[in-house]
């Protein structure tokens, strides 16, 4: 049997309609904010970003998964507003905020919990729920303006959370579903 190293990340995958929000905000903000866009079909919310594993250890991650996600309900998140990492002074990544939601942040911090069993490094960062939209320089940004030009009021429907691969080529990262675990309805 071959083992395989695989880039894993566990998220939310967002839904068509909010995909055409993202697509029709990157439009109008292209000439105003310069930096590498997200392809829109590779937009998420990341729950936790695992890293290189082997695939032996795809199992373990999806059963994590199932465990965290156990008797947890379907429910919406809603867009907020767009903000920058780590500030609008010395932009890096632009996004889309979402509302910190209690379902949400329990399921990763149960996520975490067992990760952290599984030997995986706990994010000891501050979580703060967002569609990442861009890649920046450390450039100044007008988000009072940006905030002006597009608002985006959608939700986005949490109905399964999803073990995804990172696959990085010259032309960006690609994403490949490995597997979906549903939420109950």
């Amino acid at each position: 049997m071959t083992v395989k190293i695989k880039r894993l990340f566990i998220g939310v995958s967002i839904s068509d309609a909010l995909v055409d929000d993202l697509t029709d905000a990157k439009a109008k903000l292209e000439d105003k904010v310069m930096g590498k866009w997200v392809r829109p079909e590779n937009i998420h919310l990341t729950l936790k970003f695992i890293g290189n594993r082997s695939s032996l250890e795809v199992s373990d991650i999806v059963e994590l998964i199932k465990k965290s996600v156990a008797g947890v309900k379907t429910f919406n998140l809603r867009t907020t507003e767009v903000g920058c990492f780590p500030s609008s002074k010395r932009a890096r990544i632009l996004w889309l905020g979402l509302e910190d939601d209690e379902r949400l942040l329990g399921i990763k911090r149960k996520i975490e919990a067992r990760a952290s069993a599984l030997g995986l490094e706990e994010d000891g960062r501050e979580y703060h729920p967002h569609l990442t939209l861009a890649r920046l320089n450390n450039k100044r940004v007008d988000i009072t303006d940006i905030n002006k030009r597009i608002v985006i009021t959608r939700e986005l429907p949490v109905e399964r959370v999803t073990l995804f691969e990172s696959k990085l080529s010259k032309g960006g990262a690609e994403y490949h579903l490995l597997e979906n675990i549903r939420l109950l309805s």
